[in-house]
């Protein structure tokens, strides 16, 4: 196996990211978990000790998902996972386990369904990539539980990050999951507030307007991964986006994203 320098949690006690690059760290993260979800994989165990770290030539941290020891990966039963009795091991990490896993309780009939629940623990733990302690850790003076907390009792985020992803943290720790975002719509309105706020600053962008920015996008990321000896984070995250493009996710991240630049 490669050799990283150091953890995500190594890294975040020697360096506060600045809240653009907390943000290319958060995309990064959901990126990793959409990936696995499109394989029928859940992780299970994501924290900031299974997250790898190694510099770009920029400096910039490029984020690795580890540790798969506790994932679930079985393809007759993809992400859901029938729960008949206690003796069916739900995966590691209680404190990051999503609340529909966290309060699953077994039965003839019970089947837990994880496709959303890796995208909540990287919700929990961006309070620690934007500097905070982990609420569901019991640092920091605030101890919530997953199984039991309420929403208006998550922390907020530093007024120094983003409305958007602020909002986005928020909504991917819903506790009902048919509410919660998927990794790949979340990871789309990352990639909007990032890189489309020309396209954003459009009331109601047309089907031609979408297509021409995602144009110069494709153009701006080909010549720049042309130019780069080495790929930079951001140019990787780019192309990443681009070859996982759906329109209608796409859709769902700018409604969401607009819905909250219009809430009061």
């Amino acid at each position: 196996m490669k050799n990283y320098p150091c953890t995500l949690r190594q890294y975040l006690r020697e360096n506060t990211p600045s809240p653009r690059l907390a943000a290319v760290m958060l995309l990064q993260l959901l990126e990793g978990v959409d990936h696995l979800v499109q394989q029928g994989v859940a992780h299970r165990d994501l924290k900031s000790d299974n997250i790898l770290v190694e510099l770009d030539t920029d400096g910039c941290p490029w984020l690795v998902i580890s540790d798969f020891g506790c994932c679930l990966a079985d393809e007759r039963v993809g992400l859901q996972l029938p729960f008949p009795s206690w003796y069916v091991d739900l995966g590691g990490n209680s404190s990051l386990m999503a609340p529909e896993v966290a309060t699953a309780c077994p039965g003839p009939r019970t089947v837990v369904d994880y496709s959303k629940a890796d995208a909540w623990a990287v919700g929990a733990l961006a309070y620690e990539i934007f500097g905070l302690a982990n609420p569901f850790y019991g640092r920091g003076g605030v101890h919530l539980e997953s199984r039991s907390y309420q929403e208006a009792q998550l922390p907020a985020l530093p007024e120094s990050v983003p409305l958007g992803v602020r909002q986005l943290v928020r909504s991917l720790l819903q506790r009902d999951a048919s509410k919660r975002p998927s990794a790949r719509v979340a990871a789309n309105v990352l990639h909007l507030s990032l890189w489309g706020e020309h396209t954003l600053a459009l009331k109601n962008p047309k089907l031609d307007e979408m297509i021409g920015w995602l144009l110069q996008q494709s153009a701006a990321t080909l010549l720049a991964d042309r130019l780069a000896e080495k790929s930079c984070v951001e140019t990787k995250m780019k192309m990443l986006f681009l070859a996982n493009l759906e329109y209608e996710a796409l859709c769902q991240a700018a409604l969401l994203l607009d819905s909250w630049r219009a809430a009061p």
